[in-house]
């Protein structure tokens, strides 16, 4: 996707300013804050429930914070369902036909995921595996190992684009940055967090199993 983006900007050259202020703003202004004073007000509670929203107590905040949420949920659902629909329209061979009847053709693809959605509630332990085994991968570790391997010729380097910055230490400093993120995310994301993850998800399986009529009331 973010090739994506990158292609279709009109200076390209200010993508990398662009996205880091992007990057910063999700982390400072919304992901940590709303972490760490959850955390702090409700210590106990939050390492029992994945979900801020059981711990809240009642409150129009609270009724605001769900419904834009579900906001959220619907649009995160529509990105992501999307390339699935795709390969399924291609499948069924609706890909080429009018919008109404492709828009049709995806409702069993809805279904199935409503489905799994009902069996397994407890879709943010899921998560957290997920997050764990593959985000730590394709998102740090592969295109941090990618790039080392890549840049390691001294032709690659001269060729670049784009040079490591000189406060970063120029192309040294870039290796060791890299080089870094690779470990600490091995150690951290796929050691302790994929450890924690696979003890949440066998709790969770076992405490609620398939179809729960109630989770985390």
């Amino acid at each position: 996707m973010l090739m994506e983006v990158v292609d279709s900007q009109w200076r390209p050259s200010r993508f990398p300013p662009t996205f880091g202020a992007a990057i910063g703003y999700v982390t400072a202004a919304l992901t940590l804050p709303s972490a760490v004073f959850t955390f702090l007000a409700f210590p106990q509670q939050a390492t029992q429930f994945g979900n801020a929203f059981a711990i809240f107590p009642p409150s129009a905040a609270k009724n605001a914070g769900i419904i834009l949420m579900v906001a959220h949920q619907i649009v995160a659902f529509a990105l992501f369902a999307l390339p699935v629909c795709v390969m399924w329209e291609k499948l069924v061979g609706t890909h080429s036909k009018p919008k109404p009847l492709r828009l049709l053709s995806r409702i069993p693809v809805g279904l199935l995921i409503w489905f799994i959605a009902l069996a397994i509630p407890f879709f943010g332990v899921i998560n957290d595996v997920l997050g764990a085994f593959c985000v730590t991968f394709e998102t740090y570790v592969i295109p941090a190992t990618a790039w080392c391997l890549y840049y390691r010729k001294k032709e690659n380097r001269d060729a670049a684009v784009l040079q490591p910055p000189r406060w970063l230490g120029g192309w040294t400093g870039a290796f060791v940055l890299n080089a870094a993120v690779i470990l600490i995310f091995l150690v951290a994301g796929l050691g302790a967090g994929g450890y924690s993850s696979i003890v949440a998800l066998v709790e969770a399986v076992g405490t609620f199993g398939l179809f729960a009529k109630c989770y985390n009331c």
